[in-house]
């Protein structure tokens, strides 16, 4: 497996921030823009976890890393069961998967390469 460097400050974050904190869903937006959508839109959130305020600022880890993000923006913080444990192995797993389909994409590209016939 190869070494990704960013990967490895993963644990740290994950020690940064309590294990019991459980991730919650942060909508954009307001009340009355929301009460507009339709049955088939999708709401304009993120989910994570609240590292802290900062200010009048949000600070939320989120899959991929960390976002800041003005409280006046936030209209509704609806609480969720997912933890920072489980952002943290969905980013793992997504690397390992981005991993295997960049080799893949290397040795089709190799193979098709040896196969074109050279002038």
């Amino acid at each position: 497996m190869k070494f990704i460097p960013h990967l490895a400050l993963i644990p740290l974050l994950s020690l940064a921030v309590s294990q019991q904190a459980h991730a919650d869903e942060f909508h954009f937006g307001s009340a009355a823009k929301a009460a507009k959508m339709t049955e088939d839109s999708e709401p304009d959130m993120v989910r994570g976890v609240l590292i802290e305020r900062e200010g009048r600022n949000l600070v939320i880890r989120v899959v991929g890393g960390v976002i800041s993000v003005p409280q006046s923006l936030v209209y509704k913080i609806v609480s969720d069961d997912l933890t920072e444990n489980d952002i943290v192995n969905e980013e793992i797993a997504t690397a390992e998967i981005l991993a295997v389909t960049g080799r893949k994409s290397q040795r089709t590209a190799q193979r098709d390469a040896q196969r074109t016939p050279s002038e």
